[in-house]
């Protein structure tokens, strides 16, 4: 079996994400106008910019559901429910997290800024600053392809981190912001707060990964630890050479990450025809349609 280089890996899968633009956005409201007239006796209320000043969590997740027409089914991704209350987060008094049925993700947002929001009707509700809600995200997905406001100031999605071995309690990391969503405010053991640091450098680059390359994020931890193993290889590497243990373990590594076997890789180093076909599979097998993937991991970091 031959030997995979893996020699040029390091700087290669470095830099990819950041030669990647990612951009993101978020909502901005414009100016609000409004006009009216005509009524001089019984007037009933007429439309206004509204806000729902004083909106609950709980509130905020059944409005979403009624806006939804979200039925409960007994499924956990029927309807949308709340996660972690305003009480049980460090980043801050006003966030809280929610599952969100509509788009099927774990989503932190400040409900200080949901009671800022301005909907334009006859009446403060729920539903109303549900459905301007619903029409944010709306935007945000088109403008950048991803919920949330870009930099997580307001709302982002979340994804599961870790889970309190004593507790039970689970924590979730912002995709944006990195803030981490859990109740606990010190960790007292010095070598686990140096774990959980090394954990979330981990999860911030794997998140630019599946950001920079359009993979999903299990892949992207994956493609995250691939790099960082490579990283420790290197170390101890003599004369630029891994260990043949080192060799086999990262072939392993490499074999489940791509989802094909290292002697089909190098048979279709050789063959055009064979390559295309493996590119195909590989790409289907990690979840991703993206030429930068292609381009920048395939091609230029493992050099097919």
């Amino acid at each position: 079996m031959k030997h995979v280089n893996f020699k040029s890996a390091l700087l290669t899968l470095a830099t990819s994400a950041l030669l990647i633009s990612c951009g993101g956005g978020g909502s901005s409201s414009g100016g609000h106008g409004g006009g009216g007239g005509g009524c001089y006796s019984n007037c009933g209320p007429s439309e206004d910019w509204r806000s729902s000043s004083y909106i609950t969590v709980n509130q905020f997740v059944d409005a979403l559901n009624d806006v939804d027409g979200a039925v409960d089914y007994g499924n956990y991704d029927d309807i949308s429910f709340a996660v972690k209350y305003t009480d049980e987060t460090v980043r801050g008094e006003g966030f809280f997290v929610y599952f969100d049925s509509e788009f099927g993700e774990y989503i932190a947002v400040d409900i200080d800024y949901l009671r800022t929001i301005e909907y334009w009707d006859y009446y403060s509700s729920n539903t109303g600053l549900a459905d301007t809600f619903r029409d944010i995200q709306d935007d945000d997905e088109f403008m950048t392809g991803l919920i949330g406001d870009g930099d997580g100031l307001d709302y982002e999605i979340v994804d599961y981190f870790d889970t309190d071995f004593y507790t039970g309690e689970d924590f979730y990391i912002g995709f944006d912001s990195n803030e981490l969503y859990e109740d606990e405010v010190e960790v007292t053991d010095t070598s686990l707060a140096v774990a959980n640091e090394q954990e979330k450098e981990l999860y911030k680059k794997a998140s630019s990964y599946s950001v920079a390359f359009k993979i999903p994020m299990d892949k992207a931890l994956s493609l995250a630890s691939l790099e960082k193993e490579l990283k420790k290889m290197a170390a101890s590497a003599q004369n630029g050479e891994l260990s043949e243990d080192d060799t086999n373990a990262m072939v392993a590594n490499f074999e489940h990450f791509t989802g094909v076997s290292m002697e089909e890789f190098n048979q279709a180093k050789e063959d055009g025809t064979l390559r295309d076909t493996l590119v195909e599979e590989v790409k289907a097998n990690i979840g991703t349609e993206s030429s930068d993937f292609e381009d920048q991991i395939l091609s230029q970091v493992f050099d097919i």
